[in-house]
């Protein structure tokens, strides 16, 4: 499916608005952070790394009705509970794919997954991929640094789910819910990341 337009996104950040309001406790207390992907408008040139954040325009509406709504880029940190989040959306396992020279050595039990994660952990860098692949501004590159390595990195892409921890950090990408109603809860207290879906009407 193709990603929305600039108005279909702004309906549909009203409709989550109005959604939301049905929940007061939520909509007063829970933060929200709003992380871009390779498919929605932003300022600047969206296939370029790193991507800036969604215009407020598109999502005023969902700002004047929450208490805590914050428009981040992608990639972007998050310190929760003294531990260093970070998030990107890009569908980097797709691209590095294209991109790989030899196929990943997949006979020893470890995943495509278990392999991008242990590149973009190993090289601190979350676009280890040649320029033709994903570009990067080189004044913001640093932005893309993974150096010290964050205690968990969420991959959001279109893939099916997975978690893995490698060294230290905690990987997980939580699945594509417009299309199977999936996601992944983290909770801090225990470091454990947890599989949830719905079931369809």
């Amino acid at each position: 499916a193709a990603p929305p337009t600039g108005s279909g996104l702004k309906q549909g950040f009203h409709d989550l608005a109005v959604l939301l309001q049905r929940t007061p406790m939520l909509a007063e207390h829970a933060h929200f952070v709003l992380v871009p992907g390779p498919g929605d408008p932003s300022i600047g040139t969206p296939d370029v790394l790193p991507r800036a954040p969604l215009s407020s325009y598109l999502t005023a509406e969902l700002q004047q009705s929450l208490g805590h709504v914050e428009l981040a880029a992608s990639p972007c940190r998050l310190n929760l509970c003294g531990q260093t989040v970070v998030v990107h959306r890009e569908e980097l396992l797709v691209k590095a794919r294209r991109a790989c020279v030899l196929p990943p050595d997949t006979s020893d039990g470890f995943t495509l997954n278990h392999h991008l994660v242990k590149s973009v952990v190993d090289q601190a860098h979350l676009c280890p991929l040649p320029q033709a692949e994903a570009a990067v501004y080189w004044q913001l590159d640093h932005a893309m640094w993974l150096h010290p390595a964050p205690d968990v990195l969420v991959l959001c892409d279109r893939q099916q789910q997975f978690q893995h921890t490698y060294e230290e950090t905690l990987a997980f990408n939580p699945g594509a819910f417009a299309s199977d109603l999936s996601w992944i809860v983290y909770r801090p207290a225990t470091k454990q990341a947890e599989a949830s879906s719905l079931e369809a009407a």
